[in-house]
């Protein structure tokens, strides 16, 4: 078949998710044929150019297609109702990663071109994507949302291009080119020509690219406009250069997009204004190497931490006794002096020894963030991985991809056995594993020391830092005040420091005060947060010793109320001085930590202190099976810790605080009931509701937890509900159901949905009811389906035409509880409706299709990124039956039945040009454990899930064609479905 990439082909997209987004958006927008490009002109160009070059015209296909975001408007696709923030971040996140793509193959040693910055340049542009993709889901007709998928896509497409081996590279340019071609054309620009004149310019060396902007006509002022009001002018200065210079960078311009991917990461989470501003910051006003590091050490309690700490910095350090421990955070001042002939290798290193008693654990997530250098210390006699895993997941969920040093404290001479391929394969960002004896030194500990030192001198996420100048006066100006004693200083005092530095606005020293408090300098909270307090910390360890104190105190008094009279007693000598004053400082904190709530303007309560054993399930209330909802939330990992005591926190006004304990919470509705249980040792969070208005606060609980696991950096949990049997048998269940029959009803939202737009139904695995249909339950935990995506009811969206039936929901920004403010938890019609069960049918062959593509494409990409051109080789072989099939999808009529003479045509068809026999060869594949397929497959993670669904989905692709059928048995679980 002729390879020609056309914007209405489907080129192999990295998810299944994206497959189907792809699809959507090709039939709806049906681009004419005209916008074509011819894949193997582009490939032939590609195969003959160098790794740079490739990565080159990548960066420079993604560059053009910039514009294209924005043709009318203010990006406002990007708008979320609850968080403007988001806008900027989407938009940061496409820039960055045309940035990456151009930097990275000149710098193989710096931080851009480590994998795990490339890798979160490539995913958070296609978040990008995805949130312009829905955008115009919603909306149907928004073709700026349509062209900003395909730039985002792009920029992404561009940053893997730069970070592979040069056979993957060229497909990802090649992709990027696709993906540009495909923005312009949404605008009715053919943007062909100029790539192709792109590849022969690069080929020949000449350098003299087409650059002239009046080919987007209107869509580049728009685009820079829409930059302008967005305070993002600076983005839109640097491009114009950009076109102006011909695509040619200097020295100088490299140092600038250096300079702007070294930009803080506190900074760049609040999206491409603030970057934008933090840069022409550092080049009007003079830039200044930060040149602080901070060492986070974690571990249970007697690991060893404060042992580590002292040696650290003297390695010859008397050991503490054997009844010190740490209370809450200890921090250590240690200064690296320049080495000799590197001035720029001095670095002001603070070191945090956090305390290991598990009840302060919930407070540990306030103090570590990324740009960190993580020790996590294994006590060799005593810990199980299960431990070991558990910091793991909380730096992850913390601290990103920040270096992990795993110091294996060894105490005797037994040997300590740590899984490190299996930790290193789930946590990449582990740098070693050290068999250390700390209390007895020697050269082990050295070594390790001298790594920790390194790694401070030459890691580029502090190394590369800088300010301006300004704002290193003033971080000096603090520093030496709290060198001369001062905790914290009041808000006339640091204007004061301000101006003498230079900072002459009240706007700027505003802003100045958030950079400080972003990057952990001077610690200041606004006063949505905390009234009127106009308190500067300049020692964070001021609050986390105060908070951890307050926890402690708590618990040692088994106390969950801590009152103002408390407060007196808690602070004594030194730390009565310290803190004298600063209850209502510190009591707001807690609460603006979602660590307490209010009881009254004297006290606090404090969730966390509840006691740790679950009541008599005769003081619990009851939740029937029959009469209740139910939701697990459902980890592979550790969960963070006490999530529970927060939901508490953010819902006090229902915490019935005579029954609740430190892992469950019951809350009261009105007449509606709720029981929220956390399990750490089964990784679940489970949420039973009764009552009248049992669906309308379960989906208010729901939403309080989403966001909760959206604050981390690692994937939630996985979330299952309980399958709903219809109301009409609900009283004959009751009687036939026992507790361990019931917990057959689980089903995950993914598995409910899939069946939904199927229109199958979900299988129970119960003897009485072994099928059930998913309406109930889509219905009665208020779950609607568009386009594929589950949306909860609480999402402020106009899905009207999509649905058919009223329904309530509850509007309470559950986040902004105290007892400072009412609110009305009434609820509210908002006249959300149902989806439309006409639109679940049974699949089509083209539905089928697509599944059977989207796993074939999925599996491929993930042989192309092992890099080994074998696999890249099986890659092209299932993309060209997956294309193949996508070809053979025009030639058969939507309404054709099976065995239908239309669909026996097209088989004879799909007989003579060799699809069929390609099809039966690859069912021969899956079905034989010794194909290449199947042990290549195997290495791959998920590689056998991926083969039992390709499978899966063959079957449904040969029932249409008569073709063998794999038997179910080798299908795993997905072969228990039921066929279409």
């Amino acid at each position: 078949m002729d390879e020609k990439f056309c914007v209405t082909s489907r080129r192999a997209p990295s998810t299944y998710s994206d497959m189907q987004k792809v699809s959507n958006l090709d039939e709806k927008l049906d681009i004419d044929a005209k916008f074509s490009m011819d894949e193997n002109q582009v490939r032939k160009n590609l195969a003959g150019f160098s790794r740079e070059n490739t990565c080159y015209f990548a960066w420079l296909c993604a560059v053009r297609a910039l514009p294209f975001m924005n043709a009318t408007g203010n990006f406002d696709y990007w708008k979320h109702t609850k968080d403007e923030n988001k806008r900027q971040r989407h938009l940061l996140s496409v820039l960055k990663a045309i940035d990456v793509a151009f930097f990275a193959p000149h710098a193989a040693d710096n931080i851009t071109a480590n994998a795990a910055n490339s890798r979160t340049a490539f995913y958070a542009s296609r978040a990008a994507a995805d949130a312009a993709y829905d955008a115009y889901a919603a909306r149907t007709t928004d073709v700026n949302a349509c062209s900003a998928f395909y730039v985002a896509r792009a920029a992404g497409d561009a940053t893997r291009a730069a970070n592979t081996s040069s056979a993957i590279a060229d497909a990802n340019a090649y992709a990027t080119a696709a993906d540009a071609t495909r923005a312009a054309a949404q605008q009715a620009i053919d943007l062909r020509p100029i790539l192709l004149e792109d590849l022969e310019i690069i080929k020949t060396k000449k350098r003299k690219f087409q650059n002239d902007t009046a080919i987007y006509g209107p869509i580049w002022t728009n685009f820079q406009n829409a930059l302008r009001d967005l305070g993002c002018q600076y983005w839109g200065e640097w491009y114009a250069q950009i076109f102006a210079k011909g695509f040619i960078l200097d020295d100088k311009d490299r140092a600038e997009i250096e300079m702007r991917l070294n930009v803080p990461g506190e900074i760049m989470e609040r999206g491409a204004a603030a970057v934008a501003r933090y840069v022409v910051d550092l080049k009007e006003r003079g830039a200044t190497r930060l040149n602080e590091a901070r060492i986070l050490i974690l571990g249970n309690k007697g690991a060893g931490k404060t042992s580590l700490t002292r040696r650290l910095k003297d390695i010859s350090h008397v050991m503490p006794k054997n009844d010190e421990s740490t209370e809450g955070v200890d921090v250590i001042d240690w200064t690296l002096p320049p080495e000799p002939n590197q001035p720029d290798s001095g670095v002001n290193v603070h070191i945090w020894d956090f305390a290991g008693h598990v009840i302060t654990h919930a407070a540990h997530r306030f103090f570590m963030s990324e740009r960190c250098l993580y020790i996590l210390i294994i006590d060799g006699r005593t810990e199980g991985n299960s431990r070991t895993e558990y910091w793991l997941e909380q730096i992850r969920n913390h601290g990103g991809d920040s270096p992990v040093l795993v110091l294996i404290n060894v105490r005797d001479k037994h040997h300590v056995d740590v899984p490190e391929n299996t930790l290193r394969r789930e946590f990449p960002s582990i740098v070693g594993f050290y068999p250390v004896d700390i209390n007895a030194g020697g050269k082990p500990l050295d070594d390790f020391r001298q790594t920790v030192i390194t790694i401070l001198r030459e890691n580029p996420l502090w190394k590369n830092t800088q300010i301006a100048t300004p704002v290193y006066k003033v971080k000096e100006a603090l520093h030496q005040r709290f060198k001369q004693g001062n905790e914290f200083i009041d808000r006339a005092e640091f204007d004061k420091i301000a101006k003498e530095s230079g900072i002459e606005t009240e706007a700027d020293r505003e802003q100045l005060l958030r950079d400080l408090h972003d990057l952990g300098i001077c610690l200041c909270y606004d006063n949505d947060n905390l009234g009127v307090f106009d308190t500067m910390v300049l020692n964070p360890s001021w609050i986390s010793h105060g908070i951890y104190r307050l926890i402690n105190w708590g618990s040692n008094n088994k106390k969950t109320i801590l009152s103002i009279s408390d407060f007196h007693k808690m602070f004594t000598g030194k730390d009565a001085l310290k803190y004298e004053g600063k209850a209502g400082f510190l009591f707001s904190l807690m609460k603006a930590y979602q660590l307490a709530f209010f009881k009254n303007t004297q006290a606090i309560f404090v969730p966390l202190l509840f006691p740790t054993d679950r009541p008599k399930d005769s003081v619990l209330p009851e939740f029937n099976f029959g009469d209740r909802l139910r939701l697990d939330y459902c980890a592979n990992q550790a969960l963070p810790p006490y999530t529970v005591a927060r939901l508490s926190v953010l819902h006090s006004k229902e915490l019935d605080e005579q029954t609740s304990w430190r892992f469950g919470a019951v809350l009261h509705f009105g007449d509606t009931v709720a029981l929220v249980e956390e399990n750490d040792r089964a990784r679940t969070i489970t949420v039973l509701v009764r009552g009248p208005k049992q669906k309308e606060y379960l989906t208010y609980l729901r939403s309080t937890l989403n966001s909760i696991f959206d604050g981390y950096k690692h994937n939630r949990p996985e979330l299952k509900y309980e399958v709903l049997l219809p109301s009409t048998e609900s009283d004959q269940t009751d009687k036939r159901l026992s507790v361990d029959d019931s917990s057959a009803f689980m089903q995950t939202e993914a598995q409910i949905i899939e069946h939904a737009k199927r229109g199958r139904n979900l299988l129970t695995g119960n003897r009485y009811f072994p099928e059930i249909e998913p309406n109930e339950t889509i219905w009665g935990y208020g779950l609607t389906i568009i386009n594929g995506d589950v949306i909860m009811r609480d999402k402020n969206a106009d899905h009207s035409k999509h649905l058919n039936k009223s329904q309530t929901t509850i509007h309470d920004d559950h986040s902004t509880h105290d007892d400072h403010s009412t609110h009305d938890h009434s609820i509210h019609d908002d006249h959300s409706k149902y989806i439309d069960m006409s639109q679940t049918i049974n699949m089509s062959f083209q539905d089928c299709s697509i599944n059977f593509q989207g796993e074939l494409n999925a599996l491929a990409r993930r042989f192309r990124e092992s890099g080994n051109p074998d696999d890249v080789e099986l890659a092209n072989e299932l993309n060209g039956v997956a294309s193949d099939l996508d070809e053979s999808m025009k030639e058969i009529p939507a309404n054709a039945k099976p065995g239908s003479p239309e669909l026996l045509k097209v088989k004879e068809s799909l007989r003579k040009n060799g699809l069929l026999d390609r099809l039966e060869g690859l069912y021969e594949d899956l079905n034989d454990e010794n194909s290449e397929l199947h042990k290549k497959a195997t290495k791959i993670r998920k590689g056998v899930e991926s083969i039992q669904k390709i499978g899966t989905y063959y079957n449904d692709v040969a029932q249409w064609l008569c073709l063998p059928q794999i038997p179910r048995p080798l299908l795993g679980a997905f072969g228990k479905r039921n066929n279409p």
